[in-house]
This record gives C-alpha cells, structure tokens and sequence, in this order.
C-alpha cells in the first residue's frame, strides 16, 4: 500500500482532528500514515511517500504559526518533487471573502 505523510496547520485542533480522522481511516485501508504537527523540509525531501497538507486558515488567511516555520522554508528553497503526489485540505471561514482558505 501507500506511505502518506500528513503535514498539519492547526490553531485550535480542528485540522489535526482531521488529519487524526484521516490517518485511521486510511491505516484501514492497509495504508502507512504519518501525522506531523510540525512538519520540516526534511519530512519532505527524505522520502517518496505521498504528500497531504491539512490546514486551517488563520486571520486573513494566514499560515498557522506550527505550519509557518515550514511553508517558508519550502517557499524559499523550492525544492523539486516532479511526478509526487499530493493533496491539500483548507478549513476556513467563508465569512472572510478573499481570504477565505488563503493558507491552503
């Protein structure tokens, strides 16, 4: 089966529930899932497994501040991962328009 590591954005835990949610359905499935709260470049660049982002928005649609130190470093170092798969998940508040899931 699939190795998936689940890179996590969380304010007050409803993203992490959800990443939590998502590893055990998927752990049934015969899947190796592994949730990261605080994810580095190195979860990424270590390994093939498949990515999953699982946010949630801040503010304006800010990074959450566990996701942040990470989404700079791979914003400034851009590291090449052709044929990876991914995914992202966005929770959010649509009450906020433009920014309405801007992290993700």
């Amino acid at each position: 089966m699939t190795a998936i590591r689940i890179l996590v954005g969380s304010v007050y835990g409803g993203a992490l529930l959800t990443a939590r949610d998502i590893k055990r359905t998927l752990d049934t499935e015969g899947h190796t899932v592994t949730v990261l709260e605080n994810p580095t470049l190195e979860d990424m660049t270590g390994n093939d497994d498949a990515l999953l982002v699982c946010t949630s928005t801040t503010g304006q649609g800010e990074v959450p501040a566990n996701l942040l130190p990470f989404y700079v470093t791979l914003r400034d170092q851009l590291p090449q991962q052709p044929g990876r798969p991914f995914g992202v998940i966005v929770l959010g508040d649509s009450s906020y328009g433009d920014t309405f899931c801007g992290a993700g």
